[in-house]
């Protein structure tokens, strides 16, 4: 579908990649603060809320980094099914 609509030209690949990224942010927030919550204090670490928060956001950007990696590695490879289950 994005190649059908980018050969009309009807927006730029970078507004794409943004809305795409932004749209994804609320669920990419949501379901690691839940995770953490669980995980974080059943592990018994530091019981404050910046140690807590720090962490949050650190597996946050891990999430980030994950999908910009995957991204890079789609758009490599022309197959789509064959970029997804080879490893980088």
């Amino acid at each position: 579908m994005l190649n059908k609509e980018r050969a009309v030209d009807m927006y730029k690949l970078s507004a794409y990649f943004l809305a795409r990224t932004t749209s994804d942010l609320p669920l990419d927030l949501f379901l690691p603060v839940i995770f953490m919550v669980i995980v974080y204090f059943m592990a018994g670490l530091k019981a404050t809320a910046t140690h807590f928060f720090l962490s949050v956001l650190t597996v946050f950007l891990s999430i980030i980094a994950a999908q910009v990696l995957n991204s890079e590695r789609v758009s490599l490879c022309n197959i789509v099914p064959v970029s997804c289950f080879y490893p980088l």
